[in-house]
């Protein structure tokens, strides 16, 4: 199907206008190239495109494709709320952010937003999957649980690779810290760093001007990585994969596809670029 690829596209589309995004995939973002309105105009028309994709396939029945529509209009109403908290994350102070990510409980909340943001599109795919084949209800369950803890470790590894200098990661490095975005690994380095290093990556995270300087900028990067947060956000977006897999594998039978399923997702999570 076609509608994973248009909806995802969709969203990078305007998840690159509201975080004010300069590259993707190593070029200029689609807003910077072709301007603003036509990025907008571009990613709504990419996500009402699956809604014609699912009225005119005539592989599915009349309640397949009600299903289908109530399962994409969750899945968009999800994402949004996702990017809502996304948002603000982002628009409250930078010193009051540097102050959230030091707290125990911050990490549960980006977890939350993920979990609506980036893996409301992974569990649609997941369930429109099953209502096409008519999957009974305990796989449906597992593959949803599946899918949903997937594709928040996928934003959490995505999150991780922010921190890469291989021109193959194709955006611009440190884009987070620079923003001064809390993510996944940057609280997990302000909870294992200590004393003055603690303080200090504090200290350039709340403060616009140093945080956007060359020098602040890769001091700062400098700590995330030296307070091996990256290695542990990784360790733990594996743990996830690893804890709702082995439901999802015994609901289905032995197959090829499975197994491709299991290795295509454990490369992506395990995807590294040079930092």
């Amino acid at each position: 199907s076609i509608m994973p690829e248009l909806i995802h596209n969709a969203s990078l589309i305007i998840d690159d206008i509201e975080d004010g995004s300069r590259t993707r995939r190593g070029a200029p973002s689609i807003h910077r190239r072709y301007g603003l309105e036509r990025a907008i105009n571009a990613a709504n028309t990419l996500y009402f495109l699956p809604l014609q994709e699912i009225a005119g396939h005539d592989g599915l029945s009349a309640r397949q494709r009600d299903e289908i529509y109530a399962v994409v209009i969750r899945m968009f109403t999800q994402a949004h709320l996702g990017q809502a908290q996304d948002l603000y994350w982002s628009g409250i102070a930078a010193a009051e952010r540097a102050c959230l990510a030091g707290r125990k409980e911050t990490g549960g909340l980006i977890l939350q937003t993920h979990a609506f943001k980036s893996a409301a599109a992974v569990k649609a795919i997941a369930e429109i999957a099953c209502i096409a084949a008519k999957a009974p209800d305990n796989v449906r369950a597992a593959a949803l649980r599946l899918a949903e803890s997937w594709g928040t470790a996928f934003q959490m590894v995505d999150d991780v690779n922010n921190f890469a200098a291989s021109p193959d990661w194709g955006k611009m490095r440190g884009e987070d810290v620079h923003e001064g975005k809390v993510t996944y690994p940057i609280h997990l380095a302000v909870l294992s760093l200590k004393g003055e290093h603690q303080r200090r990556l504090t200290e350039i995270l709340g403060n616009d001007e140093l945080r956007q300087s060359p020098a602040g900028l890769e001091e700062a990067m400098a700590l995330v990585e030296a307070s091996g947060g990256l290695d542990r956000c990784r360790a733990e977006a594996r743990a996830l994969l690893e804890a709702d897999w082995p439901a999802f594998s015994a609901a289905l039978p032995q197959t090829q596809a499975k197994l491709m399923l299991r290795a295509m997702l454990s490369s992506l999570i395990d995807l590294r670029f040079e930092t």
